[in-house]
């Protein structure tokens, strides 16, 4: 019955017909690509875990290994190690882990590699004297690959700038809820919702919040629920603050909102004559019906204006001295997240 009326169809209104097929295969092949690409990335992982769980051990003692060992020396060994915890493969990977409330220094590193180090994977959209801004080259999935966007993935967005100002007085403005919400008009809610004390020596002291933030009529505002931990790093002499999404049971329920999922990083670093490094690297899957030139157009916007209006902040917030935010459970959830973590090698 189904080819009968299909062939009827096809007879009265060919057009149509033929239009409709059309789309109808290349929904079908786009699916079915998405499949083969979601089956191939689990047959990679296996193949990799499998290589270490059986293979390594072999590898290890493998008589052309231990040559090229005693040839090149341990430091050169050494070399090879310290890539893999930082590769670019590595970070990618770690964008699906994006339910667990907890910050890790594994994932801090991973944040502040890409941030810092992986100049290649950036793109300069503007460069002027005291700051630039930068586009990733590549387009990244966050969370579950099931429910991420279908345009292929988001790219990442980068700001480093030099504040004329100290590092202490860069995180009391730029942390302060209060500057935020007067820095960002789109910014609707902002609340800290729970607090994880540091477990041992890889998962850190953790901040949770809640965050809305409005979008042009007739899209909905997006909500995140966010992971947040502050550390100083001894490796860099900075300060990092690392952002990722994450599920929580203590997050309100809310309604007309779209949830979203975000990546991110704030680095804070001195510099001579009482100036700071700032660096703030943006990741977001908006999720939901919201065109992509939206927020493009919205990001770019920013970009744009983020100097000069950050320095009105910083203007505006140093008649008081630069005081350390009161009454601010966010901020003091960083702080202490900070106070817990202390200083690490990242």
């Amino acid at each position: 019955m189904t080819g009968t009326s299909s062939t009827h169809s096809a007879n009265h209104n060919q057009h149509p017909h033929v239009h409709g097929t059309s789309n109808s295969l290349e929904e079908e092949m786009y699916a079915m690509i998405k499949r083969f690409m979601s089956e191939f990335k689990r047959i990679e992982n296996y193949l990799s875990l499998n290589l270490k769980d059986s293979q390594f051990q072999e590898f290890v003692e493998w008589s052309e290994f231990k040559n090229l060992v005693q040839t090149k020396g341990i430091a050169f060994l050494n070399s090879i190690a310290e890539l893999k915890p930082f590769s670019h493969t590595s970070f990618v990977e770690s964008l699906t882990e994006m339910n667990i409330p907890r910050i890790t220094v594994k994932q801090c590193k991973l944040i502040k590699n890409m941030m810092l180090k992986n100049n290649s994977l950036w793109n300069t959209l503007l460069s002027k004297s005291n700051y630039t801004v930068s586009l990733s080259n590549n387009q990244y999935l966050l969370g579950n690959e099931a429910t991420s966007s279908n345009n292929g993935g988001v790219q990442f967005f980068k700001y480093d700038i030099v504040f004329p100002y100290p590092k202490s007085a860069v995180i009391n403005t730029l942390l302060s809820t209060k500057m935020r919400f007067k820095f960002d008009k789109n910014t609707k809610v902002l609340s800290k919702i729970d607090y994880q004390q540091r477990q041992d020596e890889e998962h850190l002291a953790t901040c949770i919040t809640q965050e809305v933030y409005a979008f042009p009529f007739p899209f909905q505002a997006r909500e995140f629920v966010l992971a947040c931990s502050m550390v100083n790093d001894s490796t860099d002499q900075c300060t990092m603050l690392c952002v990722r999404s994450c599920e929580s049971d203590k997050a309100a329920p809310l309604k007309r909102t779209v949830f979203a999922v975000n990546i991110g990083g704030w680095i804070f670093q001195d510099l001579p004559g009482s100036q700071c490094r700032f660096i703030q690297f943006v990741g977001a899957e908006f999720k939901g019906i919201l065109p992509k030139s939206l927020v493009t157009k919205s990001v770019s916007k920013r970009a744009r204006y983020y100097y000069a209006d950050t320095l009105k902040l910083f203007e505006a917030n140093s008649k008081e001295g630069f005081p350390e935010p009161t009454d601010d459970p966010i901020f003091e959830s960083f702080m202490n997240t900070l106070k817990e973590n202390g200083t690490i090698a990242l």
